[in-house]
């Protein structure tokens, strides 16, 4: 049972663990956990673990009054005091870390920097309360497309020699971020295991730093602009 309740802490596997519990609502509720794990799925683990400290510990039986009470300990912080997505999913990819599950990780940090700049860079406010799912589409593409083009800004300044250091170390993490995690994804021949594991806890720490850092991004913009006025003169 201890070994099956660690399966389940470490990697979300709960395939043997439901196996061991009579009760349908906590085999439903660890279940749905499971899953959303397995599938990376933001909004998905937030209301299965609403699901599981729902669970009454007073009342099971078996198995389930052992192993449901550790696991409503462990995720109990889930989230705890995180309001944006993108805070979120770098929480996760901090969680994903400590399990050494290296490549989710990397998935977590690279879409939460993606939410974290549009989110940042967008100000079109005619679409702040979108209610069809034409308008949502449309943010969506107008978010991504704000982004990308001021990643593409970021690019055309990377070299360390013609920018400030800010712009630079924020392209170096970008880089380093979108690269390993690509590594990871495309089974990339390149030998580079044990450096995209050995820099992750300093992504984490940067991107960290930065999310909580008021105007971060306007700040990247406005030496952006400096750059390119002295580049007209």
């Amino acid at each position: 049972m201890d070994e099956w309740g660690e399966q389940f802490k470490k990697y979300g596997n709960a395939d043997e663990l439901i196996n061991l519990i009579q009760e349908s609502n906590v085999r439903d509720a660890i279940k749905d956990y499971s899953e959303a794990l397995g599938m990376n799925y933001i909004f998905n683990i937030e209301e299965s673990t609403k699901m599981i400290k729902k669970l009454d510990k007073h009342s099971l039986e078996g198995p389930a009054s052992y192993i449901i009470p550790e696991i409503q300990k462990n995720v109990a912080n889930h989230f705890k005091n995180l309001k944006t997505k993108y805070e979120k999913m770098l929480q996760l990819a901090e969680w994903h870390y400590k399990e050494k599950r290296y490549a989710l990780t990397y998935l977590n940090m690279n879409q939460a920097l993606y939410n974290f700049l549009e989110e940042e860079l967008y100000e079109n406010q005619s679409l702040k309360k979108v209610k069809s799912k034409k308008d949502m589409k449309k943010e969506k593409r107008e978010k991504e497309n704000t982004r990308k083009k001021f990643i593409q800004k970021i690019n055309n300044k990377k070299s360390k020699f013609n920018t400030s250091e800010e712009i630079y170390t924020f392209w170096k993490n970008m880089t380093n971020t979108y690269n390993s995690r690509n590594n990871i994804a495309h089974s990339d021949e390149r030998n580079t295991i044990k450096e995209d594991i050995e820099q992750i806890p300093e992504l984490l720490n940067f991107y960290q730093t930065i999310f909580q850092e008021k105007n971060y991004v306007q700040k990247l913009q406005m030496q952006l602009k400096q750059y390119e006025t002295l580049k007209k003169e």
